[in-house]
């Protein structure tokens, strides 16, 4: 996943999506996103979350076509 970031506007709605959601599942996507579109790479990312590369592609995909 190259180049992928995320404006601070862009985090700072995340972030807010993330502390009001109260479905877990969608609270670690939208964890997982945050993280990549900060400083984190893909691979510290999947290590952290113990997640694999595609799960991690779909969850950018569903949280960028909210923008």
């Amino acid at each position: 996943m190259k180049k992928f970031w995320l404006t601070d506007d862009k985090i700072r709605e995340l972030r807010e999506d993330h502390r009001v959601e109260r479905n877990r599942n969608a609270s670690y996507k939208i964890n997982a996103v945050i993280l990549l579109g900060t400083s984190w790479n893909l691979k510290a990312v999947r290590e952290a979350l113990f997640l694999d590369d595609e799960t991690l592609r779909s969850y950018v995909n569903g949280i960028w076509h909210r923008f």
